[in-house]
C-alpha cells in the first residue's frame, strides 16, 4: 500500500535508532514554534514554514549532530529553512555538498547514502508542517510516507487506520512508545490536502 523509506541502512548518516530512545511521550517531547524563520533563505518562498510547525535542524537530523551543525553555520537552522533549500535539485546538489558528498572524491556507496539521508531529512522537514513532531514524522517515513505530498493521498478513513497502526508498530520496532489514533492521522491528513506542496 505504501511505498518503505529505507531508513535502516547501515549509513552513519541515517541512523533511526540514535538520540530517541527514552521518548515516552512524543506529544510533549518537542514544543512547537516558529522563531526559527529568520535564516538566509527568507525571500523566496517566505510562505513555507507561514502558520505551521518549525522545529531546530538539530531535531530533523537528530542521527547525525556534526551534519546538522554544518547546516546552521549555513543559515540552515530549522526545518522550514532545510526544506526552503532541498525543496529543489539545485538546493538540494548544496546540502549535499555541505553532508560531505563531493562529486568525484566521494565513492558512490557513500555518495548515495548521503542523498538518500538528504531526501529523508528534506522529506521529514516537510512533514512537520503537518503539525506532528520530527519524531513522529520519522515514524511516518518508517510506515512509507515520504513526505507532504505522499501524506495528502491517504484520504480513505480505512487507510487512514491502518497507517496509524503502521506508525505505531514502527514506534515499536524503535523502541519509542506512541500511541498514534486514525483521528490524529486524518488531522494530519486534512492539514497535508490544504498545504503547499513543495516535494
Amino acid at each position: 500500500m505504501f511505498n518503505n523509506v529505507n531508513n535502516t541502512s547501515s549509513t552513519p548518516y541515517v541512523n533511526n535508532t540514535s538520540g530517541t530512545q527514552g521518548v515516552t511521550n512524543t506529544q510533549t517531547a518537542y514544543t512547537n514554534t516558529n522563531t526559527y524563520g529568520n535564516d538566509g533563505y527568507n525571500s523566496s518562498m517566505s510562505t513555507l514554514g507561514s502558520g505551521t510547525n518549525s522545529y531546530p535542524v538539530s531535531q530533523i537530523i537528530s542521527e547525525s549532530p556534526s551534519i546538522a551543525s554544518s547546516f546552521s553555520k549555513f543559515f540552515i537552522g530549522s526545518s522550514s529553512s532545510l526544506l526552503r533549500v532541498g525543496s529543489n535539485s539545485v538546493g538540494r546538489f548544496f546540502l549535499n555538498l555541505m553532508a560531505g558528498n563531493i562529486p568525484f572524491v566521494t565513492s558512490k556507496t557513500v555518495s548515495t547514502q548521503i542523498s538518500n539521508s538528504i531526501n529523508v531529512w528534506v522529506g521529514r522537514s516537510d512533514l512537520v508542517r503537518t503539525g506532528m513532531n520530527p519524531i513522529e514524522a520519522s515514524l511516518f517515513q518508517d510506515a512509507g510516507i515520504k513526505n507532504v505530498t505522499d501524506l495528502a493521498l491517504i484520504g480513505n478513513p480505512s487507510d487512514q487506520a491502518v497507517l496509524a497502526q503502521m506508525v505505531n508498530a514502527a514506534g515499536a520496532a524503535r523502541g519509542i512508545p506512541v500511541a498514534i489514533s486514525s483521528s490524529q492521522v486524518a488531522n494530519w491528513v486534512a492539514a497535508s490536502q490544504q498545504l503547499p506542496k513543495y516535494l
